[in-house]
């Protein structure tokens, strides 16, 4: 399962992702399902029919597991802008830019520097103003370094740019992004 995502309403959510068998993840309380790789608001649509399927046998409300849709590909960048009004269960929008970059042919995801490559960059744009457009809070790339500074550093600049939360691969991590992000 993945940790928590840095929180986008207040407190800390746990989101897993879509590879996970929907009935064993629902044993752990969580806020919803993150679809790696969403390629539109028909990926949204079918799996908020599975979750509403739980909530059935759990007992859980109607609509009580949310999803957020991870843009992860060229295919699922450009149908972004069909998660608008897809689906009252898409609670955010976020990108994973290393698996984009791999999508696209790049060799690598960000330059020397750590900036992400052109295309990235461009990608992340697009996924924050899909969120806007869903009006949905919009979640940045995971970091993937272990270095603590450049993830505050880049966790500050994405909620400069509007992101309200970014990825987590670990709770050292969401200590960090809670700080910045509040909560």
């Amino acid at each position: 399962m993945n940790e928590p995502v840095a929180d986008c309403a207040g407190a800390p959510l746990l989101y897993v992702d879509r590879a996970v068998e929907l009935g064993r993840a629902t044993a752990t309380p969580l806020a919803g399902l993150i679809i790696g790789g969403c390629v539109g608001a028909a990926d949204v649509q079918r799996f908020g029919a599975s979750l509403a399927v739980i909530e059935a046998r759990t007992g859980l409300e109607d609509g009580a597991l949310r999803i957020v849709a991870e843009i992860a590909s060229g295919v699922g960048l450009l149908a972004v802008s069909s998660l608008a009004g897809c689906s009252p269960r898409l609670d955010a929008i976020g990108w994973n830019g290393e698996a984009f970059a791999r999508d696209i042919g790049a060799r690598l995801a960000r330059t020397a520097d750590g900036a992400w490559i052109a295309p990235c960059a461009t990608a992340r744009s697009l996924t924050l103003a899909a969120a806007a457009a869903a009006g949905v809070p919009a979640i940045d790339a995971l970091f993937s370094s272990a270095d603590a500074a450049a993830l505050r550093r880049e966790a500050e600049e994405a909620r400069r740019d509007g992101f309200t939360a970014k990825f987590s691969d670990g709770s050292e991590q969401a200590r960090v992004l809670r700080d910045v992000f509040g909560g």
